[in-house]
């Protein structure tokens, strides 16, 4: 015959301890950051390094006047677009383009813009041109002109060989009128994709382009 085990009807109950969490330092959190800008530069250099290993420059000679504006923060701040025109002559593998635009601030003011770059397209697919190079320009403010300078990419699809061609390009200038107190400083700064340095102001737009 098996013995008969009598157990408890209710087992006590176990009570749990909290153990207490440490606040992160402010070491911590600066490794934390840094540790985050190395992930994302080396995931840049990644998608960098395959881009070159599949692109090839672009041929042929062309023309094409280009609509730009950046629709997205103009409902955001509730003001009208920044909007520019631009010219852009393309040999072949360069380009060299000029361009005006207009941003409604407070007050508004005027850029004027020279940038010259590389054209190329990737595993030979022609109708989309991608591109990169520097810019310097001047920004106008209240007849007062503020030179600046910086880096544009940007891509954009010709569509079915029409002669019409839709993209997007991102810029980050260096820009001296934020040097001026009565144009901004980094008190008004919000931290932008790759940098949080008040003076390097990031855009974006989309572009509209005929091409001749």
């Amino acid at each position: 015959m098996n013995p008969q085990i009598n157990l408890p009807e209710r087992l006590p109950r176990v009570q749990s301890v909290a153990i207490p969490q440490k606040r992160k330092t402010l070491h911590q959190w600066r490794l934390h950051l840094w540790n985050f800008e190395k992930t994302k530069f080396a995931l840049l250099l990644c998608l960098f390094v395959t881009l070159c290993s599949n692109a090839q420059f672009l041929s042929g000679d062309r023309f094409q006047f280009t609509v730009f504006t950046d629709i997205g923060s103009a409902i955001e701040e509730e003001t009208i677009p920044h909007t520019g025109v631009e010219i852009t002559y393309i040999p072949g593998a360069i380009y060299i383009s000029g361009s005006l635009s207009y941003f409604d601030l407070d007050p508004s003011y005027t850029d004027w813009i020279f940038s010259t770059g590389i054209n190329i397209n990737l595993f030979n697919y022609q109708p989309i041109r991608y591109y990169l190079g520097p810019r310097i320009g001047v920004a106008f403010r209240a007849k007062e002109g503020f030179p600046l300078a910086g880096g544009v990419a940007g891509l954009e699809w010709e569509i079915a060989d029409s002669g019409f061609a839709i993209g997007y390009r991102f810029w980050i200038d260096y820009r001296t009128d934020q040097e001026d107190q009565a144009y901004g400083d980094s008190s008004a700064y919000e931290r932008g994709w790759f940098t949080n340095n008040s003076k390097l102001q990031e855009n974006g737009a989309v572009t509209f382009s005929w091409i001749w």
